[in-house]
């Protein structure tokens, strides 16, 4: 049994295609990819997560509870963007998780039968 395109090799093509082939913004400029980051399971992309946007949305909710005052109205479109964006990344990790985690394996009987005539 084999899996004939794992996750990984998935990202650094794509990766590979935005290197070659940018986006380009408003101004014409190409637009830097980061390169992407595999989580072996999905425990590792919930703390990631949870890390990026839960903890500071926690952060900026606190300021605001305690210190009202110094809290900038900045601050307050910062943190209802992060709960928005922290909203979707938790919807698209449950809805896509049969698919990004599926560890399944496929006959290869067939292609190997082929390579062999």
């Amino acid at each position: 049994f084999s899996n004939p395109l794992r996750w990984r090799e998935i990202q650094s093509i794509v990766y590979g295609h935005f290197q070659e082939c940018p986006m380009l913004d408003r101004k014409g400029h190409a637009i830097k990819v980061p390169k992407p980051i595999a989580f072996s399971t999905e425990t590792f992309y919930v703390a990631d997560v949870w890390l990026q946007y839960g903890f500071p949305i926690m952060l900026l909710r606190l300021k605001q509870a305690v210190l009202p005052r110094l809290t900038k109205p900045t601050e307050r479109k910062r943190a209802m963007l992060l709960e928005k964006t922290f909203e979707n990344l938790k919807y698209f990790a449950r809805i896509y998780r049969p698919y990004t985690f599926y560890e399944g394996r496929f006959r290869v009987d067939n292609t190997n039968q082929l390579f062999n005539r």
